[in-house]
């Protein structure tokens, strides 16, 4: 189990703060949003976040999950800014296997995002091709909504296709996780945790009380770090 906490769940002006209380949690990675205001209606994180944060923390692994338009051209700049891996929405190219090619040349991990009104079968093609898949379990774009109905389904289905397929692309959910609904989703293969608002930033407890609390509720469930999954997303690794 990763736990990835998104940086769209802290307030713009604590950001640097709540980076650093994550990491002395024991944090190893953290989820950046990139929205464009075009593909979704709002705005998220400049590029350059990436570079800060890779400079202070070099050893935090940064999944950045695009919600743009032109995917293309963000592919180039985070590779130079130091990212480790990248996802895209398959609906933002028409050339999404060529996206991941790009991605990976690049020398960063390639994932490919499943937005809830996407039929699985859009993951045919691609499934053994790319090293993440990322189920959204909310619609793109707003930090704290609910996990939509369905989606255990939906992340059950994507682990049978993998299995049929006979590969192994790390799964991550995003959106509207909380306890229960982590172990459900370890449960039926999923391996990142995109956590927020239910799970580690939560309202009345410090950043550090919300990491130990959730891990220590993983733990319990059987569900530990893992850090063969970290390197699988490290900008360099190889599947």
């Amino acid at each position: 189990m990763l736990n990835a906490p998104s940086m769209a769940n802290s307030p713009l002006l604590d950001l640097g703060a709540n980076l650093a209380e994550l990491v002395d949690a024991g944090i190893e990675i953290v989820h950046i949003d990139i929205m464009d205001g075009h593909y979704v209606p709002n705005l998220c994180f400049p590029l350059s976040v990436v570079e800060e944060i890779k400079h202070r923390y070099p050893g935090l692994v940064v999944d950045a999950h695009l919600m743009v338009e032109d995917v293309a051209g963000h592919v180039d700049r985070l590779a130079a800014l130091g990212c480790d891996a990248v996802s895209f929405p398959t609906d933002a190219t028409r050339f999404a296997r060529r996206m991941i090619a790009r991605i990976q040349d690049a020398g960063m991990r390639a994932g490919v995002v499943l937005n809830p009104s996407q039929p699985i079968t859009t993951l045919e093609p691609l499934v053994h091709l790319a090293d993440y898949i990322v189920l959204m379990s909310v619609e793109p774009g707003f930090a704290g909504q609910r996990f939509l109905p369905g989606s255990l389904e939906r992340l059950a289905r994507i682990a049978e296709l993998a299995r049929e397929e006979g590969v192994s692309p790390l799964i991550e959910i995003d959106g509207g996780i909380d306890d229960e609904l982590a172990e459900e989703c370890l449960s039926l293969g999923a391996e990142v945790l995109v956590t927020n608002v239910y799970t580690v930033f939560v309202p009345g407890l410090t950043l550090s009380q919300g990491v130990g609390r959730f891990t220590a509720r993983m733990a319990a469930a059987g569900h530990e770090h893992d850090a063969g999954a970290l390197e699988r997303l490290r900008r360099g690794s190889r599947r």
